[in-house]
């Protein structure tokens, strides 16, 4: 994955009731770019993560829902770093990372400058 020059992906999030999260993170890269979706709580892991590729999720905005629950426009920095507990919680439970992960795990790896 090649992240073009000074675009930071983008994130929505929402809340779920019982400590649930469902996360939006767009960004466009040398090969058009990505949509990765998830729903995760960052203490247990992940429920479900999807990777799909940009054009389909470009309309997705403020107020839209994802699996029911609204998205608002959220800082990056805390949404990764969330994200990475999540990762670390879903191994310890005894989850296999599953391989729509890689992308994330892609995006944590230092020499990207993301945030």
């Amino acid at each position: 994955m090649v992240l073009e020059e000074g675009k930071a992906p983008s994130a929505l999030r929402g809340f779920v009731s019982g400590g649930e999260r469902v996360v939006v993170l767009l960004w466009t890269s040398g090969d058009g770019g990505h949509a990765f979706l998830c729903r995760y709580h960052p203490t247990q892991g992940f429920r479900w993560v999807q990777r799909e590729d940009l054009m389909g999720y470009k309309a997705l905005s403020d107020g839209r829902s994802l699996d029911g629950t609204p998205l608002e426009r959220t800082p990056l920095k805390p949404v990764l770093e969330e994200l990475a507990h999540a990762v670390v919680a879903h191994c310890r439970a005894g989850h296999q990372l599953l391989p729509e992960l890689q992308l994330l795990v892609d995006l944590l790896s230092p020499g990207d400058t993301l945030l």
